[in-house]
């Protein structure tokens, strides 16, 4: 959180709600990939 509120007073409200919604979207993709790779090797390890 530290990091968020030197950057909201850096640039300011609306670069702060874009900035977030990339995270969000990154973190979504990181986990999906996990969550795959977890499935993948289920199937190969019997």
């Amino acid at each position: 959180m530290r990091k968020f509120k030197r950057y909201y007073r850096k640039h300011g409200k609306q670069n702060l709600r874009t900035s977030f919604k990339i995270t969000q979207k990154t973190n979504a993709a990181a986990t999906n990939q996990i969550t795959r790779q977890k499935a993948l090797s289920k199937i190969l390890s019997p």
